[in-house]
């Protein structure tokens, strides 16, 4: 005799980025369990797998996630875990003077994106030549991470060329859907160091999810500010 199915509540959220409503469910244990795993592991390639996965099936796989972007997603996430396991995480922090470990409480109901709700942010690389730059989707994202090295600087140039929507001179536009991410990560990697740092202060301007946790060192009691952001920091 098969054992009876457990109701599962479904909850409606708006996705900050696309503005979409979406119907969603808590996750189960067992898709809790590959997603810590993929968190434990760092490995950039497997939490982003692991991440779309869960979605997509809290998601009812009604939403399709080639079209959405990171924040997005990452938003919607932590939604998902917010009914699942609770509002609020533990996460442990070092302290900033004598780096002993303190378990902190963070509201994830109370992490909000910041930054600029734009659409394209512009970055001029000298004095003929700009990009133009937008969050990417995470099938464009995906793209770059397969032709991307394993590195952490690999990772955040084909994080960058996925972001690329075109670049710009005085005279012609070249939209990033006519170039290979290999031409758009070699262009990222023939800047040099100045204008390669103004080209990332663009993504200071996206919406990204980030918190700022205050709180006292169990050990030391020196009262320490950091920033959380990533999936890593949030999930506990």
């Amino acid at each position: 005799m098969s054992l009876p199915l457990v109701n599962t509540a479904k909850h409606t959220v708006k996705l900050p980025g696309c503005g979409l409503d979406v119907e969603y469910r808590p996750f189960f244990v067992k898709e809790q369990k590959v997603l810590l795993q993929a968190t434990e592991s760092e490995d950039p390639a497997q939490i982003a797998s692991a991440t779309n996965d869960m979605v997509r099936a809290c998601t009812f796989e009604k939403l399709n996630l080639e079209d959405i972007t990171s924040t997005d997603i990452e938003y919607l996430l932590l939604k998902i875990r917010s009914k699942s396991v609770g509002e609020t995480a533990k996460v442990q922090l070092k302290c900033s003077q004598c780096e002993h470990p303190n378990e902190v409480i963070i509201n994830l109901d109370a992490i909000e994106p910041t930054g600029e709700n734009s659409d394209e942010q512009k970055v001029k690389i000298n004095d003929s030549i700009g990009v133009c730059f937008k969050l990417p989707t995470v099938g464009k994202l995906k793209k770059f991470m397969e032709v991307s090295g394993g590195t952490a600087t690999d990772t955040l140039i084909a994080t960058m060329g996925a972001s690329v929507d075109y670049v710009y001179d005085a005279d012609t536009v070249y939209p990033s859907n006519d170039q290979t991410p290999e031409e758009i990560i070699q262009f990222l990697e023939s800047l040099n160091s100045e204008q390669f740092r103004n080209a990332q202060g663009a993504f200071d301007n996206f919406p990204r999810l980030v918190h700022d946790v205050e709180f006292k060192c169990s050990k030391c009691n020196e009262e320490t500010k950091i920033q959380l952001g990533g999936l890593g920091d949030f999930l506990g």
